[in-house]
């Protein structure tokens, strides 16, 4: 891990995702860390629809904000690969209670048309123009069309 910061910068709040069938449990029981001592958070909502689908894996998450007065541990980088990295934190403790912890809404992942984060990553790193990344998406979901065996809706 990088950049350890004992607690969330100025303004940042810390948010996190789940599977939406997690909610009734958590907010009921409040956040528990992995084996690793570990709760998942991060920063921006920009990030929220990439991080549900490429390491949570789910179609449909619950967004919780978590108030800073829940946060007792330390609050650092968290170390993944993703473009998303800078957004994304660990906070090292055991719990936060349910009573710092706010469902601000459930959502679906969007798949079908690129997000304010994949043009960002898009123009920005790949040097592609906003026509090229829908050009990329368009394709993409032909492609996941095809994959669904529901080839009739490619057409």
């Amino acid at each position: 891990m990088n950049n350890a910061d004992p607690k969330p910068r100025p303004g940042a709040q810390l948010k996190h995702l789940t599977p939406e069938e997690n909610l009734p449990a958590i907010l009921k029981e409040g956040l528990a860390a992995n084996d690793d001592g570990e709760i998942f958070a991060y920063t921006d909502d920009l990030v929220a629809d990439t991080i549900a689908k490429n390491q949570v894996f789910t179609k449909r998450y619950a967004v919780l904000l978590i108030d800073p007065a829940g946060v007792t541990g330390n609050v650092v980088d968290d170390n993944v690969s993703e473009f998303s990295a800078g957004y994304q934190r660990i906070i090292t403790q055991k719990r936060i209670g349910p009573q710092h912890l706010r469902h601000t809404g459930t959502f679906d992942v969007v798949t079908a048309r690129p997000t304010a984060w994949d043009y960002i990553v898009g123009v920005q790193v790949y040097g592609w123009t906003e026509e090229q990344v829908d050009d990329h998406f368009a394709c993409c979901s032909k492609l996941r069309v095809l994959a669904s065996g529901d080839a009739e809706e490619v057409a």
